[in-house]
């Protein structure tokens, strides 16, 4: 872990409210890991004490990306585009790419996004297939396609009604056979309710298959506050050092 001051260089609102702010961080760019964060000063003064987790967005040679949302209160505000963001990272550990895999699947709901662009662009540079559902209850907050490489395959999917909700599980479900693994980035109850499926059907339930992002009550971000400790089948796990990428099989 490293502290390091990056001079903000580009931003996007790339939903309404929501922005893709860059940074020039090339030591933190060389270290990261897709599904890694950093924990980033709130403002010039320690009020509040505690830095918010902000995941990295996208991982470039010499900068780095994340995606922030004005209506998130308890996360990073959207810098303006002078400003110089003091971060601490990358921290956490992040997805992990089986060097045999062909086909990748990633779920995002909403925000979700936010962690899982850098690993679908590790995933395309080592000529791995990514297909990425996208679900949300509102139009606007459906990533856009355009944004993304176009080697990805994109479907999204508005989710806003029991039926609606059943039918994308059953859709998610069928697809699993077809992919090497799952990443997924939610809201805690949409991991538990498919993973309570998966973990159903003897052929579909083994460790490994599902990744969590789950960055669910990070406080420090080192370990040291033990407020975002995670009951798994292995005991107790911190979000912050031993995740925030966790399997799925140990979740649930």
């Amino acid at each position: 872990m490293i502290r390091f001051l990056a001079p903000v260089t580009a931003r996007l609102e790339v939903m309404p409210g929501v922005w893709q702010v860059h940074a020039r961080a090339p030591e933190v760019a060389r270290a990261a890991q897709p599904g890694q964060f950093v924990m980033a000063l709130r403002g010039a003064s320690f009020d509040p004490y505690l830095r918010a987790a902000v995941p990295l967005h996208k991982i470039g040679a010499e900068h780095v990306a994340f995606l922030l949302d004005e209506q998130d209160q308890a996360g990073l505000a959207v810098p303006a585009l002078d400003a110089t963001l003091d971060l601490l990272g990358p921290l956490g550990h992040g997805f992990t790419l089986d060097p045999a895999a062909q086909h990748l699947l990633l779920v995002a709901q909403e925000m979700g996004i936010a962690p899982l662009l850098a690993l679908a662009e590790q995933a395309l540079a080592r000529n791995v297939k990514v297909t990425l559902f996208a679900l949300s209850a509102r139009q606007e907050r459906l990533y856009p396609p355009e944004l993304l490489p176009v080697e990805i395959e994109y479907r999204a999917f508005l989710v806003r009604e029991e039926a609606e909700s059943a039918a994308f599980d059953r859709v998610l479900l069928e697809a699993l056979p077809l992919t090497d693994g799952v990443c997924l980035a939610s809201a805690e109850a949409l991991y538990r309710r498919l993973g309570a499926r998966i973990m159903a059907d003897p052929v579909r339930r083994r460790a490994g298959l599902v990744q969590v992002w789950n960055p669910e009550r990070i406080g420090c971000g080192m370990g040291l506050c033990l407020t975002c400790v995670t009951q798994t089948r292995q005991g107790p796990r911190r979000t912050c050092t031993d995740g925030p990428v966790l399997d799925l099989y140990d979740l649930v």
